[in-house]
Order: structure tokens, then sequence, then C-alpha cells
């Protein structure tokens, strides 16, 4: 959380000093110009450090997360009883070792990154939406907001079918690899029966399954890629809105009656850094959407797994 905190304080001092290079350009003051020269440098050095341990905070992070739920999940599936509860029911519960595997560690990264956006974006979307109240109308206020709103109204109507496909695309994804373990367990007994009309059925059982996992994955590509193209242009549509806000300020807002150039910008460098930078926090919060999708698939694996546990319990 402090790494988190510093790496915002030092991009939130980034936007301060371009918009001081616009003030102190003009003045020609060679002091005051290698004073922010060197404080840039300075922030470069801390935000590559604080980058770096932010990097290795969130691993191992995860990997205490993936440790503790690993180990849980051991503790209960390594009986005799869940074993044979799960090998009885591989029809409707798909490579168990694989959701221990691969579903824990995709659920915890997932988490975790839900989890930092929850944490920390609501408090920069106040602080940001204090700033640029302190320098843009009230109406520009509404027009940033009320951009989120649509945004996020609209896409939340691609939210249940993602959820819904990811899931289904995890679950078939493991049902073909369930059928390639399957055959490689039993290819001796597969080998000494020499039975073509077996060796057909097993062909058509592994294409079938091919078969239902790339619809599923059709599926899911052309909803990703139409809840991606309404991201995006909303994410582009902002940067945009900013530039209006702007002009608007210029011709009727607060800025109307400034006359000097340098201060004008200023004003503009550090209003568009601190309006647009709220914007981009509204898209991120916004865009926690996606990843609740992604992690609603191998929450549902999980859940299934413990589910046939309990029951051999």
């Amino acid at each position: 959380i402090c790494t988190l905190i510093s790496v915002e304080i030092l991009s939130f001092q980034f936007g301060s000093l371009t918009a001081s290079f616009y003030s102190i350009l003009p003045s020609r003051n060679k002091a005051r110009l290698l004073e922010i020269v060197l404080r840039f440098c300075t922030f470069t050095v801390m935000m590559a450090l604080g980058k770096g341990s932010l990097m290795a905070s969130r691993g191992l992070l995860s990997r205490a997360m993936r440790r503790n739920l690993t180990q849980f999940l051991h503790s209960k599936y390594v009986t005799l009883n869940a074993l044979k509860a799960v090998q009885n029911s591989l029809e409707t519960l798909d490579c168990p070792d694989q959701r221990i595997t691969e579903g824990v560690e995709k659920f915890a990264n997932g988490l975790l990154e839900i989890i930092e956006i929850l944490l920390l974006t609501p408090i920069l979307i106040l602080f940001y939406t204090v700033q640029v109240s302190q320098k843009l109308s009230s109406i520009s206020i509404i027009c940033i907001y009320g951009h989120f709103t649509l945004s996020l109204f609209i896409l939340r109507f691609g939210l249940k079918k993602l959820k819904d496909l990811t899931a289904e695309k995890e679950k078939r994804e493991a049902n073909f690899r369930s059928e390639h373990v399957s055959l490689r367990n039993s290819i001796e007994s597969f080998v000494f029966l020499n039975s073509p009309v077996i060796l057909s059925n097993l062909i058509f059982t592994l294409n079938a399954q091919l078969k239902k996992l790339l619809f599923t994955s059709k599926a899911l590509l052309i909803t990703e890629s139409a809840y991606e193209l309404t991201k995006t242009f909303f994410s582009y549509s902002g940067a945009l809105l900013n530039f209006l806000l702007m002009a608007m300020e210029l011709s009727v807002g607060l800025w109307k009656d400034e006359k000097d150039p340098t201060r004008i910008a200023e004003l503009i460098s550090m209003t568009s850094f601190i309006s647009l930078y709220l914007i981009f926090q509204l898209s991120k919060l916004a865009g926690v959407t996606d990843l609740i999708g992604s992690l609603n698939g191998q929450v549902t694996r999980l859940s299934e797994l413990l589910k046939v546990i309990e029951i051999s319990e």
C-alpha cells in the first residue's frame, strides 16, 4: 500500500513539473530551469525504484496467496474419500489438478489486481476531483462524470456475457486437456486392443471436445473484441473531452479573462494533466469489470472443486 501511494505521489509530481516547464521556458530563467531538470532526474530514479518495488511486492503477495490457498486445498483434497469423489465426478468436474495449480495462480493474481484498484482508485478519484474542481467550472466536472457514467452503463451490458463465456472456456479447455490425459494413461490398453472402432471413437471424442472449445473461444473472442472496442472508444473520447473542456474554459469558463500567454499555457498544462488523470482513474475503475469477468471463471472452477471435496467429507 505504501509503495502504491508513493508511486501515485510521484506521478502527480511529474505532472506538476511538466506544467512548471511552460511557465519557466518563456522567462528564460536558467537557475529555475536547472532546478526543475534536477528534480525531474530525481523523480525519475525514485519512480524506477518505486515501480520495481511495486512489482516485487505484487509478486510476493501473489506467491503468499497462492501458497495459502493451495495448502488449504491440499489439506482437503489429499484424502482417500476426496480422491474417490473427484475420480467418480470427472464428467462434471474436469481436471482437478489443473484447478489447484493453474486455477489458484490465476485467481491469486486476478484478486490482487482487483484489490489494488478498489483500494486506491476511489481515493485518487476523490483527490483529483478536488484538484480539478479548483481549476475548472462545475459544468466541466459534470461532463467528466457524465462521460464516466455513460461508459460504465454501456460496458456493464457486456459484463455478464463476458463472465459466462470466460467460465465456459475455462471448463472446456480443461475438458479438452483431460481427454488427452485420459488417452495417455490408457494408451497401452488401446494399442493392445488394436480396434479400429475404438480408435475412431477416440478421435471423434477428441475432435468433439476441440470443436466445443473452439466454438466457445470464438464466441469469447467476439465478445472481448466488442468489449475492447467500446472500452477503447470511451478511453480516447475521454482525451477528446479533455481538450474540449480546456477550450470551453478559455472561451466561456473560468479562464476567459486571462490574458497572459505564459499563465494560460501553465493553466492548460496543469489542468489538462489532472483532468486526464481523473478520467484515466475513472476508466480504470470501470475497467475492473473486465478483471471481475476473468476472475469469475477461476472462482467458478475452484468452488466446484471445493463442493466435490465437501461432499466427500
